[in-house]
């Protein structure tokens, strides 16, 4: 079975999919102002983009920490403040994703213990929680979705429901199995949802879908074998079953960020950071068909590569493909000035002469066409500056081939659109 994978990376704001590809970023108008949000210390918020193509930010209310607030964007004056009824109110680890229908799904841990307590021993202690919130009318569905001695790995959406992926932390040394929860969107478990299969694998980097809100697509996951110096790539079916993989080697002395590989457009990147040090980036870019063996100790070579360096630490990589028929590399980074301040950079590569890929190498293994040709390391772009601390940092690409950037600080939350040209 062939996997058609290939090839992008973008760090730190992940980078852009879909229709835009990255030559055109050179004639995008950056001077729109960044929209800022203050939040005071309260929970930073998280902006997630709906079904419907609008940003919505994701917060706990300025005057109740027991409450979590949706308010859109582009229209200050609408917001939903949804109360959570806690009896202990600090909550942790919170992410929210958009169903394919509209609704908002938000997660968290509830903390029941001291803010200073391990992270582990708050997901020993602690229930998981989510929120699931209609934000045309501010209807909601409020349900807890794993309890203590479980740790919410991830949240797939589809239209009208999702699922969760869940790993057993019961025990401090016994299996930490990870499994799959399938919920309609009223919060319901769907028939047979407790019993999808465990996730062959115990430590995974972010599982991700192949097409968004599609669970007959399959999904990915990566997972790292530091031992021995590799990671893989696995693909699933629809019943998260094992497909397909891809093997390749590195240093084990390597790190991961969890955004740090895509599977979009039907090929495969990732990028890792030296342990040592945030200022080298080595990124594998694979493109072209790859025939995946069944035989484990198979490790099939990255069709090529581009190690990138910068002259001071970056943070929150995230990887995504790019679209169109030119492909591209768009590195997304921040750095930190003495002022407290951050700059936000677009680094763009052109792959368009990396080579493509074929099966029928020994062992069922990848073959390259031709020897790798080195991506070209193009021109940088400042998308911009912000004023504080980074705390995340968020990309969106918009239907009119904009191109949103969020960013999340100690106090507030920024946004800036660069706009394309048929736009101005």
């Amino acid at each position: 079975m062939t996997l058609n994978f290939g090839i992008i990376a973008t760090l730190l704001v992940s980078s852009l999919a879909g229709s835009l590809e990255a030559a055109h970023f050179e004639h995008y108008n950056f001077s729109l102002p960044w929209k800022t949000r203050n939040y005071g210390l309260k929970h930073v918020p998280i902006p997630v983009k709906n079904a419907e193509d609008r940003l919505i930010y994701v917060s706990g209310s300025l005057e109740n920490a027991n409450s979590v607030k949706l308010e859109f964007v582009d229209e200050q004056c609408k917001q939903c403040s949804v109360p959570l009824n806690l009896v202990y109110k600090s909550i942790s680890r919170r992410s929210a994703h958009s169903l394919g229908n509209g609704k908002i799904v938000v997660t968290f841990l509830i903390n029941q213990l001291l803010p200073r307590t391990s992270p582990l021993i708050s997901i020993l202690k602690g229930d998981w929680r989510a929120v699931i919130v209609d934000p045309r009318d501010c209807t909601f569905r409020s349900v807890t979705v794993a309890r203590a001695g479980k740790r919410l790995v991830g949240l797939l959406p589809y239209r009208d429901g999702f699922d969760l992926v869940i790993q057993n932390m019961d025990s401090w040394q016994g299996p930490k199995n990870i499994r799959v929860v399938s919920y309609n969107d009223r919060g319901e478990v769907l028939r047979g949802g407790y019993q999808a299969p465990v996730l062959p694998d115990q430590e995974i980097l972010k599982i991700l879908m192949a097409k968004e809100y599609d669970s007959e697509a399959g999904y990915f996951y990566m997972t790292s074998q530091p031992q021995s110096g590799s990671s893989v790539l696995k693909q699933l079916n629809s019943r998260f079953e094992v497909t397909n993989r891809y093997e390749f080697q590195h240093s084990k002395y390597i790190t991961y960020d969890e955004h740090a590989y895509s599977v979009l457009n039907g090929r495969f990147s990732v990028c890792y950071f030296d342990k040592e040090s945030r200022k080298s980036l080595q990124c594998l870019l694979v493109g072209g068909d790859l025939r995946a063996s069944s035989d484990d100790n198979n490790a099939a070579e990255p069709a090529s590569s581009v190690r990138i360096a910068f002259d001071r630490d970056v943070h929150f990589v995230r990887v995504r493909n790019l679209g169109g028929p030119a492909g591209g590399v768009v590195i997304v980074y921040a750095t930190d000035h003495e002022d407290g301040s951050c700059s936000v950079y677009l680094q763009l590569v052109d792959t368009a002469a990396a080579p493509r890929v074929s099966g029928g190498g020994q062992g069922g293994a990848a073959t390259a066409a031709s020897a790798p040709i080195e991506p070209v390391v193009g021109k940088l772009i400042e998308f911009g500056k912000v004023s504080s601390g980074v705390y995340g940092v968020y990309d969106f690409e918009m239907r009119d081939e904009s191109y949103c950037v969020s960013v999340s600080t100690r106090d507030s939350i920024q946004t800036k659109c660069i706009v394309p040209p048929k736009l101005l």
